[in-house]
């Protein structure tokens, strides 16, 4: 086979990234030790930080287009400059995925499309979201014949990838039940790169800040523990959305939003923290459990259990969607942290070591990859 591979992701890894672009970024890493070849299509005027970038990777960069057709095109003109045989696309951009979608065809090439998010699963229409949207009736009017041509370009292009991949057995179902199509799963990866700290009554939030990730939750916990002698860290990156509630939120004595980092960055607040608090309504699997795990961080989730790992394999703390459930897991945590915590922390780091190796993940991709 053919060794050449290029990663359609709409963001590398910078200085506020997220999962996906950590995922693609130590596959593309691990696959150049193995000799592959590697391209990587991604946003123009993404900043890298931290030697991020390889200058044994081609990277092509998208410019972005308010309107989505001409994106669209510039998209599948930009794709034709690449070499790659295989395409590893991991985004809930539908619009990109639309162009990987017939380029690919066009140029016969294959494509694995990995799921990066349980909604990526429900293949959710551009033109559902805009009905929920708050804009001016004009600018609704103008974004349903954009999306709307997105959708009709794009929407089904689920359907012509070559394989699925899933990070968890909860998003197969998804997957199943909205498309019907089949899917394999190869766990999220982790780099064990040690660096621990005294751990101190720190408890963090990381994420870059969607309405889905609820971040006004943690605010409202650190006010409710704000004589708790523990301190609330929030990390991520904010918008326009959020920058009030923020700004409201520095009178809370114990609050502190630390704002972007990298993550690196991020994970030396991992060394030092000791609980890590989820407060989304959903997600894929959360690269925030396996530093929480490897750094020995008790993890206390809202409402996320992928595979059911929190409370059937006694890794963390579920709290079912239930704030009261939520605060009393805090208050039990902070009242005798080592004698709550110790068993969760000692199975979720065997968890993460068993099931997230980077090594064993990529010798599946490869085995996925040689059976298209």
């Amino acid at each position: 086979m053919n060794k050449s591979i290029c990663f359609v992701i709409p963001g590398w890894v910078t200085k506020h990234t997220g999962g996906a672009e950590l995922q693609c970024y130590l596959i593309s890493e691990e696959l150049l030790k193995r000799g592959w070849e590697v391209e990587v299509l991604t946003a123009q005027g993404a900043v890298c930080y931290e030697n991020y970038l390889n200058d044994k990777i081609s990277y092509y960069y998208l410019k972005n287009f308010k309107i989505n057709l001409i994106r669209y095109i510039r998209a599948i003109i930009l794709l034709f400059k690449t070499k790659s045989d295989y395409y590893y696309i991991r985004t809930d951009d539908r619009l990109l995925r639309g162009a990987l979608v017939l380029f690919a065809a066009l140029k016969k090439k294959k494509i694995v499309y990995a799921l990066a998010h349980d909604d990526d699963a429900k293949n959710i229409s551009y033109l559902f979201s805009l009905s929920k949207s708050k804009k001016h009736l004009l600018k609704k009017i103008f974004r349903f014949i954009d999306l709307g041509l997105v959708d009709l370009f794009a929407n089904r292009s689920i359907f012509r990838v070559d394989k699925i991949i899933a990070q968890s057995s909860q998003q197969q179902l998804i997957l199943k039940k909205h498309t019907n199509l089949d899917s394999v799963i190869i766990n999220n990866s982790f780099k064990f790169t040690p660096a621990f700290d005294k751990k101190e009554n720190i408890v963090i939030w990381v994420a870059n800040m969607r309405p889905f990730k609820r971040p006004e939750i943690f605010i409202n916990l650190a006010k409710k523990f704000e004589n708790s002698g523990w301190k609330f860290l929030m990390i991520g990156k904010s918008s326009a959305e959020f920058n009030n509630l923020i700004s409201d939120a520095q009178s809370i004595n114990n609050f502190e939003y630390i704002g972007s980092l990298s993550y690196k960055e991020a994970n030396k607040w991992f060394a030092k923290s000791k609980i890590l608090v989820n407060t989304s309504t959903v997600e894929g699997f959360s690269n925030t459990f396996l530093q929480a795990w490897f750094y020995e961080v008790a993890l206390v989730s809202l409402a996320v259990n992928p595979n059911n790992i929190l409370t059937k394999g006694n890794t963390g703390y579920y709290a079912n969607d239930n704030m009261l459930e939520l605060e009393n897991i805090i208050r039990n945590l902070m009242d005798d942290y080592f004698e709550f915590s110790k068993n969760q922390i000692i199975n979720g780091k065997k968890y993460l070591m068993n099931n997230f190796d980077l090594d064993k993940n990529v010798d599946k991709l490869i085995d996925v990859i040689k059976e298209l």
